[in-house]
């Protein structure tokens, strides 16, 4: 009853889902904040070509979470986890042997695509194997996971690049791909049980027939139906929401309001340790109001936060204490929206998704999440560079579409995340073969 209370979900026989998910967030924040630093240590590729190579990887990676969807319905989850930790496990031993710009691409393309397909799966994964009444709560641990060990990866990256060069480099590199590769096996290994096992039907149903029915529908109606289009285009803005201001920060701190970069470090460690500190009671306390009202309070917030934000530059030309008062308060708005946004959004995907097509559901909403990592660094470095009028006034404007859209994707009283006709289907057993 106490981890309840604290809303921490029961976490007994699911240590490999949790592992799995530390060692990716780990991983991927271990390496992304070195990865220039790592390709200019160890090949000959010139600093903006290893930019462009990075970043036409992740693009490259972007068409195959639609892939991904398929896969996830016809292997099941838990092999799918398992083969998005070993696509990234050959991505980064890949990476040790990279000397040019086209293996850079190619080696990048396996480790964004195994994140892609490993985020897809996790949360089909987390359906499975999770009661219905505690999969929020397992979203709100997840969240906080991946922001430990993004936190922790980030702080020992800013340590290693000030240490021995393309030596520590390549044991960084070495080290994500034998955790990978770790992970992968426990999962191979792992052989959970269904939380919420599926009522047996009352005429047994031919599998192959089943196969080619849900071949058949594919993604038409995952397409069809109005209320998850309502949800991605929602996740899409917060997306961008989310992700602007962390990478906007240290410049709009230092080059617009003139102070030192230390502030921007402080206020994103802050972010961190609340989202680690806050996230599960928050969630927790949350739990029984409508999820329309959860996400119009998220995008009240983030608008908050960037009219705060846009005041401390008019406040820059009064005392220090204001432009503080303006950057405290404004970090803060925006760590509450994150905390309250990321399990609802992911909550609601397997709320609305039918058995069969929860991997095509969840593939769809990455594929948001996605596109927003895509078109956020060069969307905001160009509003940045137009002024700061034009950089908080088109992030308030996403922040009221979010506020509009959120309605449509919860529009009758229910229960904790949505409507009564939003009720989840049973959880549905993995292929049987090889388990």
């Amino acid at each position: 009853m106490g981890k309840q209370w604290l809303g921490l979900p029961r976490t007994r026989g699911a240590g490999p889902l949790l592992a799995a998910a530390l060692v990716d967030s780990l991983g991927s924040g271990l390496f992304l904040p070195y990865a220039v630093l790592y390709f200019l240590d160890t090949t000959r590729v010139p600093l903006a070509a290893i930019g462009l190579a990075l970043s036409a990887a992740a693009a490259l990676a972007l068409p195959c979470s639609a892939l991904f969807g398929p896969l996830v319905d016809g292997l099941g989850a838990r092999r799918s986890v398992a083969l998005a930790n070993a696509a990234q496990a050959a991505g980064f031993l890949g990476y040790l042997v990279a000397g040019s710009w086209w293996q850079i691409v190619a080696f990048g393309v396996l480790v964004n695509a195994g994140q892609n397909l490993f985020w897809t799966a996790n949360g089909v994964l987390v359906t499975l194997v999770c009661a219905p009444d505690d999969r929020v709560r397992w979203f709100s641990l997840l969240r906080v996971v991946r922001n430990l060990g993004t936190g922790v990866g980030a702080l020992l990256a800013s340590l290693l690049a000030a240490g021995t060069g393309s030596l520590a480099g390549r044991g960084v590199v070495a080290a994500n791909a034998g955790s990978f590769l770790l992970a992968a096996a426990v999962l191979a290994r792992w052989h959970p049980r269904s939380a919420t096992p599926a009522d047996p039907p009352s005429t047994p149903a031919d599998p192959a027939s089943t196969a080619r029915e849900r071949q058949r529908v594919g993604y038409r109606e995952v397409l069809a139906d109005r209320r998850f289009a309502a949800l991605n285009a929602a996740t899409l803005l917060f997306a961008l929401c989310l992700l602007g201001l962390p990478l906007i920060l240290a410049v709009y701190v230092t080059r617009t309001l003139g102070q030192p970069a230390w502030v921007a470090g402080l206020l994103l460690a802050a972010n961190t340790a609340l989202i680690v500190a806050l996230q599960a009671p928050v969630t927790e306390a949350l739990r029984h109001h409508r999820s329309a009202r959860q996400l119009q309070a998220v995008a009240g917030l983030f608008a908050a936060s960037f009219a705060l934000l846009w005041a401390a530059a008019a406040a820059q030309a009064g005392s220090t204490g204001w432009v503080a008062l303006c950057l405290v308060a404004g970090m803060s708005c925006y760590t509450m929206a994150e905390i309250i946004s990321s399990p609802v959004l992911t909550d609601l995907v397997a709320v609305l998704a039918p058995t069969g097509l929860r991997g095509r559901y969840f593939a769809l909403s990455q594929l948001h999440w996605s596109l927003a990592g895509v078109l956020a660094p060069s969307l905001f470095s160009w509003l940045l560079n137009a002024g700061t009028a034009c950089l908080w006034g088109v992030l308030l404007i996403v922040s009221c579409g979010a506020f509009l859209l959120a309605p449509a994707i919860d529009r009758t009283p229910g229960g904790p995340t949505g409507p009564p006709d939003f009720a989840p289907a049973p959880a549905e057993p993995e292929p049987a073969n090889g388990e």
